[in-house]
């Protein structure tokens, strides 16, 4: 049985792709002999609370009201989650140590977002600090993007010399996207230059050089940076009983219409105002186009979201296209 210690910003309920995939992967893994636990900050209970009063919430209307039953976010808890991280500020050092050195994991595995650690860069030194204690666990590292940290004001290059130390002090590291691979390995890889050329210059002893040579081997990005696509969360089944009719005519769309489907949270990064401003185009060559927004705006972990969100419904409203524009809610 291999122990597998997940550290994460989110896990359900919380609201996040990186939760749902880890809860996903946690679940496909147990299988396979690994016993998976989750590694969080303590206000992941809150979460819990509000989860557990909504669906009480919701049990005595449905009680009152005959409703259907819902299906819970809170996940299967195959996991053990550990809410013990008081923040992501220097104080989640010892306490991840302390997680360590109680529970003794085999493998520490870093889901990396920077928004899912509040923008800060105390995470991203982690391995680099339990390296220095001598910590046994091996670290993986999962970039789910290479979005820096904000650290400090006028932090500067110190902010993407952060995502290196994440990357070079992990024992392996993985990418979700194949460009992101690319970029990782060949900085990271020049960083690893720069780091022999300063060496050359010192005066080192035989053993000295013969340590430095095993680490670079060790830090090789070529070998220790695997690129693995996120995989589909989604069953590609329609649920029992759908009629294609029934449901489109709930969004007042009809057998006709083009109907634009975008999954996902709106984050600048994911096109949402090309799509608004594709949306404007085909309406105005006539064509009835609808677009259908599945699922929550902003999510639990990225509080740029919600500026961005904002941006979007104007350029609806620009448009005049809040008529054309459903939502079906997280």
């Amino acid at each position: 049985m291999i122990k597998v210690t997940f550290l994460t910003g989110e896990y359900p309920p919380m609201q996040g792709g990186i939760a749902d995939y880890i809860a996903c992967l946690a679940d496909h893994m147990a299988p396979l002999g690994v016993d998976s636990s989750i590694l969080i900050q303590n206000n992941y209970q809150l979460a819990m609370n509000n989860e557990q009063l909504a669906m009480s919430n919701y049990q005595l209307a449905m009680n009152n009201e005959q409703l259907p039953n819902p299906k819970s976010k809170i996940q299967n808890p195959k996991s053990k989650i550990y809410p013990v991280i008081p923040n992501w500020g220097w104080r989640c050092w010892p306490a991840i140590a302390k997680f360590l050195d109680t529970h003794q994991p085999d493998v520490l595995h870093i889901q990396y977002q920077a928004a899912a650690f509040d923008l800060g860069g105390w995470v991203n030194w982690l391995p680099w600090y339990l390296k220095k204690r001598r910590a046994n666990t091996r670290l993986v590292t999962t970039f789910h993007d290479l979005r820096v940290p904000y650290i400090f004001p006028k932090a500067g290059p110190f902010r993407w010399k952060s995502i290196l130390a994440l990357a070079r002090h992990s024992h392996a590291v993985i990418c979700t996207d194949r460009e992101n691979t690319h970029i990782l390995q060949s900085q990271l890889a020049i960083s690893n230059e720069q780091l022999a050329m300063n060496n050359e210059q010192l005066t080192m002893s035989n053993e000295q050089s013969s340590r430095f040579n095993r680490q670079s081997k060790i830090q090789n990005p070529k070998s220790k940076i695997q690129h693995i696509p996120l995989g589909n969360n989604v069953e590609p089944q329609p649920p029992p009983n759908f009629n294609r009719a029934e449901w489109r005519a709930k969004y007042r769309v009809q057998n006709d219409t083009l109907l634009l489907a975008y999954f996902g949270f709106l984050n600048e990064s994911k096109g949402g105002e090309e799509l608004i401003g594709a949306m404007a185009l085909l309406r105005q060559q006539g064509i009835d186009a609808r677009l259908l927004l599945i699922g929550g705006d902003v999510g639990d972990a990225d509080p740029t979201n919600i500026a961005y969100a904002r941006q979007v419904q104007a350029l609806i409203d620009r448009h005049s296209l809040a008529n054309f524009v459903h939502r079906t809610g997280y």
